[in-house]
């Protein structure tokens, strides 16, 4: 079935490029380099986050390798859309999510090691847009 178009939008049509997917996202022909990095499972909402906030991605990039460290290999971290119907600030924030089979104990143990060894010292850089928790799997 087709469907009927004016000369005009017809015309258009075939004028009309592709975008490559990578400009579509950034606006610009560079390669685009990845929102989020391999192994981190994003959760819905959190690209759109990124995507308005660039300064938080390479934070994000270096948190996730440390707590990767910290918890193991078979810790899963997940990026997860945070939005807070209670709170006065509109913006919704994103929460870096360590996902681990560890006692308490241990956990414990592994996220003092990432805040005294590195977040503490580069928190500011993530300002109030990240925050990382812990879930026992």
């Amino acid at each position: 079935m087709r469907v009927a178009m004016s000369e005009d939008t017809e015309r258009a049509a075939q004028r009309a490029k592709t975008l490559p997917l990578d400009e579509l996202w950034t606006g610009q022909k560079t390669p685009c380099p990845p929102i989020v990095p391999r192994g981190l499972v994003s959760r819905k909402g959190a690209r759109e986050l990124l995507l308005r906030w660039p300064d938080v991605r390479q934070i994000l990039a270096e948190a996730f390798e440390r707590l990767r460290a910290n918890f193991g290999p078979d810790a899963e971290v997940a990026l997860k859309r945070f939005d807070d119907p209670a709170s006065e600030i509109e913006d919704p924030a994103l929460y870096l999510i360590v996902g681990t089979r560890l006692d308490a104990q241990e956990a414990r143990q592994a996220m003092d090691r990432f805040e005294d060894d590195w977040w503490l010292d580069n928190v500011d850089r993530a300002g109030d847009h990240l925050h990382v928790s812990v879930e026992f799997r």
